[in-house]
């Protein structure tokens, strides 16, 4: 049995201080707010190939006892901290588009679309982080002297922002003579201060200097262009169709079939570089200094941007001793995605009332490889190589579907 109890304790800066003893689901932190001054979390590992293993039936065991005079006047430990104003985020979206009826049954729309996020939720990060300089990392100056004794403070603001802008373009056929199809292009830029909080996307440390944060720049999902292409068509041979065919052997060979298609192209995601040997002297990760472009003409997964690294001109220095460096978060571009998904179905007439569709469905037709983003520790032998890749490849499927 683990348990979990929390405790808090108002702090000068307007923020409290959660304690949390034992192990616990860090998402928890946003529920807290709403049962200060105290929340209690009980986790249970279970060992389902043990003979004694715990059940519902027998309840779960009172929490410890917990001394808040000696745990408010001498904190201790790693503390989670949310501000005594903890926002609910919300959202202003907008859009404004024309639209307008084309021949041959084809719709187009052009239209702007706009998001704005405002009180989001930052992904924590440590407050008390050492503040960069010679010696073993020390306290934070911000706690050390309300509390010298709180190794790490896990803050959890809501004060983050986002910006999406967008483009998009759609031409559309209704179906009709057996065919429909729907283009689609997007050209957007989503900006941020806060990173993804589940997991995903690379970047780097966020923020890098907790004290003086500057981490505006691309979200970590952030797709510059993007195009979809998706056609629907039944092969115009067979009884009924613009090629009639008359005999009924050649029409259940050749007629009843239909072809579809799911195209994507998109640019990569932005990715941010991280230094391989911090010299901020913090215990944490930190960024290089960047004083050019490292954007080559022809990347590769070998060599997808200039590493150079620390000679001249290189476009990645080391910072100054003590120092975290200049280089942006997300300021780097992965590889786009290319992908085709075909389909062929054919029908057969059983009865009137029975029918028989054969499936051919086939995923990343092309088997083109779908790249990760590179290594992006400046100063590692590997920095700038794709050693993985996302997706699946080629994956055919066949199936039968019986309707009556």
């Amino acid at each position: 049995m683990l348990r979990r109890i929390v405790g808090s304790c108002l702090f000068p800066a307007g923020c409290f201080l959660l304690v949390s003893l034992g192990v616990g689901e860090w998402p928890g932190i946003y529920r807290l707010h709403r049962q200060l001054p105290f929340g209690a979390t009980n986790s249970v590992v279970i060992n389902e190939q043990s003979s004694t293993f715990l059940t519902v039936a027998q309840g779960l065991p009172a929490n410890p006892s917990l001394d808040v005079a000696s745990i408010v006047s001498h904190p201790t430990g790693t503390w989670y901290c949310i501000p005594s104003d903890y926002k609910n985020a919300y959202a202003e979206q907008f859009n404004f588009g024309l639209e307008r009826e084309l021949p041959f049954n084809i719709i187009a729309k052009v239209t702007y679309v706009g998001n704005l996020g405002r009180d989001l939720d930052v992904a924590p990060y440590n407050i008390n982080q050492p503040v960069p300089g010679p010696g073993a990392p020390g306290p934070c100056e911000l706690l050390s002297n309300i509390a010298p004794g709180v190794a790490s403070d896990l803050y959890a603001a809501t004060d983050g922002l986002s910006s999406y802008h967008s483009l998009q373009a759609t031409a559309q056929k209704r179906f009709s003579s057996g065919l429909s199809f729907l283009s689609a292009y997007t050209y957007s830029h989503s900006i941020d201060n806060v990173s993804l909080q589940e997991g995903g996307g690379a970047d780097g440390p966020v923020p890098a200097d907790p004290l003086h944060r500057r981490d505006f720049g691309s979200s970590s999902f952030d797709i510059s262009h993007r195009f979809t292409q998706t056609v629907n068509y039944n092969l115009p041979f067979g009884k009924g169709q613009k090629f009639n065919i008359k005999k009924s052997w050649v029409d259940k060979a050749l007629g009843g079939r239909q072809v579809n298609m799911i195209l994507t192209a998109q640019t990569g995601l932005p990715f941010t570089p991280v230094l391989a040997n911090s010299v901020a002297n913090t215990g944490s990760t930190s960024r290089p200094n960047i004083v050019g472009d490292p954007a080559i003409s022809n990347p590769t997964i070998d060599h997808w941007f200039n590493t150079s690294f620390n000679v001249p001109g290189a476009p990645w220095f080391t910072p100054t001793i003590y120092t975290f460096g200049n280089s942006g978060r997300n300021i780097l571009r992965g590889p786009g995605r290319f992908n085709l998904d075909t389909s062929l179905f054919k029908d057969f007439v059983v009865t009137e009332r029975v029918h028989l569709q054969f499936r051919g469905e086939l995923f990343n037709v092309l088997n083109h490889p779908q790249f990760d983003l590179p290594n992006a520790t400046i100063g590692n032998a590997s920095a700038g190589i794709i050693s993985a890749t996302l997706g699946t490849p080629r994956d055919i499927k066949l199936g039968l579907r019986l309707a009556f």
